[in-house]
């Protein structure tokens, strides 16, 4: 059993499926010029994969010399013509995907805070389910190193419970995540 499974099965409630917060973000809507901007974007994407490829075309006839195949002119200069093309339709969808990608980027951070927003009552429980957990395992912690000492007075010997490692850095994270919460109301 892997130290994430042991762990989630020690704190009661143990931490929810990926899925409620993936659905807790399905529902942040996004505006609707960035959803027209992640679909141009996608769209200039698939776009560029038949240029591509037509553009590796060309270089192999152009290029890989074969005495098999044998290039005249007329069929270079077409070659050499559509690959011209091929290269200013590359370097428009490079513009306007430098374009759209700046649009992006410039309505994210909207995006982002309302994913924030909507996160922000699951982040707290987590925190408050983290906190409660950390405790209730220092204090199991705390009971076995009590019997451990109980039991080796009397002559057993048992192995010594060790703390969690990382209790004050996960603390730490809780409080910060509840205090957050705090600011931004």
């Amino acid at each position: 059993m892997n130290l994430v499974a042991t762990l989630q099965a020690m704190i009661p409630n143990g931490a929810p499926p990926r899925s409620e917060v993936a659905a807790i973000i399905a529902r942040v809507l996004k505006a609707p010029g960035l959803v027209e901007a992640e679909r141009a974007f996608a769209d200039i994407a698939a776009a560029r994969l038949p240029l591509s490829k037509r553009r590796s075309e060309i270089f192999e006839r152009l290029h890989v010399k074969s005495p098999m195949r044998t290039l005249f002119k007329p069929e270079q200069d077409q070659l050499e013509a559509e690959q011209a093309h091929i290269d200013r339709q590359a370097a428009d969808l490079d513009a306007r995907a430098t374009e759209l990608r700046r649009e992006i980027d410039s309505l994210m951070p909207g995006y982002a805070q309302a994913v924030a927003a909507a996160l922000a009552a699951f982040r707290r429980q987590a925190a408050e389910n983290l906190l409660d957990s950390i405790g209730a395992i220092e204090e199991a912690i705390k009971d076995i190193a009590a019997t451990a000492k109980a039991l080796s007075s009397v002559g057993i010997s048992v192995p010594s419970a060790a703390s969690l490692p990382y209790a004050t850095a996960y603390k730490n994270l809780a409080e910060k995540i509840l205090t957050e919460n705090v600011r931004n109301g």
